[in-house]
C-alpha cells in the first residue's frame, strides 16, 4: 500500500499576509494553485520540484505554466535556486515529522526488545519451577518423616528459666532461615519469661523447632514472608504455633489454607502476613 505523505499546515495559512496579497492577485484559483505545488513538493524525495517540469505540471492540473511561475517567484511563498523550487515553512514541519518517525522506530525497536527478553525469562522460570517441583517430591516424604522425629526428640538440658539470652541464642541456631535476632531488649525479656512461666522452658524449644522446619514460615510464600523472633514469641502467635506443633499440622496443610485466603474475593488491601495466619486458622 502506497504511503500516506502527511504533512501538516495551519488552519488560518489563508490569513498569512502573502497568501492574502495572492488571493487578491489570482483569487481562489492562485490559491488553489500554492496548495497543489505545495503538496506536490511533499511527495518529492527531497521536497524540491525542477522548474523545467512546471509547465507540464500545470497541464496536468488544467491551469496556465504563467500563472503557476507566478505563485513560484513573485508572493515570496516558495525558495528558488538554480534548476529546483522549494518551501522553507514545509522543510522545517517535514523535519519535524522525520524526527518523531525516528523516534518512533527506536521506541518500537526498544519494545520488541524488552517484550522478548520478558517472554524468554518467563519461560526460563517456567522450565526452572518445573525442574524445582520434582526435586521437591523427590525429598517432600523425607521431610515429613524427619519433622515428627525432630520435634519429638528429646529437649536438651534446660537452663535456668531466666536465662533469656540462652532463648536467644537457640532461635538464632535453630531458626537459622528466619532474621536473626541481635539484641535483647527489656521487651523480649518480658516476652520469654511470659511464656516460660505460662507453657515452661521445653514450649520454647517446641516452637522453634516447629517453626524451623515449616518453610511457609522461612520465606517460602507469595510474598516471601518470614517469621521472625518476635512474631514467634509474641502471645497469640506462640500459643498458635504450640499448638500446632502438638498436633502434627503440616507445612502442607498450611500452604492450602494460604492459598485459600489468597484467592478470597473479600481480602482487603494492605492485610499482611499475620493475617494470612489467622485466616488460615479460621479455614482449619
Amino acid at each position: 500500500m502506497k504511503e500516506c505523505y502527511y504533512f501538516s499546515h495551519d488552519s488560518n495559512a489563508k490569513d498569512d499576509p502573502k497568501c492574502v496579497m495572492l488571493i487578491e492577485q489570482l483569487g481562489l484559483e492562485g490559491y488553489g494553485i500554492y496548495w497543489i505545488l505545495i503538496e506536490t513538493l511533499r511527495e518529492q524525495p527531497t521536497f524540491k520540484y525542477p522548474l523545467s517540469a512546471v509547465s507540464a505540471l500545470a497541464r496536468r492540473y488544467c491551469t496556465s505554466a504563467e500563472k503557476m511561475k507566478t505563485v513560484i517567484v513573485n508572493f515570496k511563498l516558495f525558495e528558488v535556486d538554480e534548476d529546483d523550487f522549494f518551501s522553507i515553512s514545509l522543510l522545517k514541519r517535514m523535519d519535524k515529522v522525520e524526527t518523531m518517525r525516528q523516534q518512533r522506530i527506536a521506541a518500537g525497536k526498544a519494545s520488541g526488545e524488552k517484550r522478548k527478553l520478558l517472554s524468554e525469562r518467563a519461560l526460563n522460570e517456567k522450565r526452572t519451577s518445573v525442574e524445582q517441583l520434582k526435586e521437591s517430591k523427590v525429598k517432600e516424604n523425607k521431610i515429613n518423616e524427619s519433622k515428627v522425629k525432630d520435634i519429638n526428640s528429646p529437649i536438651p538440658p534446660l537452663l535456668d528459666n531466666d536465662n533469656c539470652q540462652s532463648v536467644v541464642d537457640e532461635y538464632n541456631s535453630t531458626c537459622v532461615k528466619m532474621p536473626t535476632a541481635l539484641t535483647l531488649n527489656d521487651s523480649r525479656k518480658s516476652a520469654i519469661k511470659s511464656r516460660i512461666k505460662k507453657y515452661g522452658r521445653e514450649a520454647i524449644t517446641t516452637v522453634f523447632r516447629y517453626a524451623s522446619q515449616e518453610k511457609f514460615y522461612n520465606g517460602d510464600n507469595d510474598r516471601g514472608w518470614r517469621a521472625d523472633f518476635d512474631w514467634l514469641i509474641g502471645p497469640k502467635n506462640f500459643v498458635r504455633m504450640l499448638e500446632r506443633a502438638k498436633s502434627g499440622f503440616t507445612q502442607r496443610q498450611k500452604k492450602s489454607a494460604a492459598q485459600r485466603f489468597m484467592e478470597c474475593d473479600d481480602i482487603e488491601p494492605g492485610r499482611n502476613e499475620t493475617d494470612i495466619d489467622i485466616h488460615s486458622e479460621r479455614i482449619f
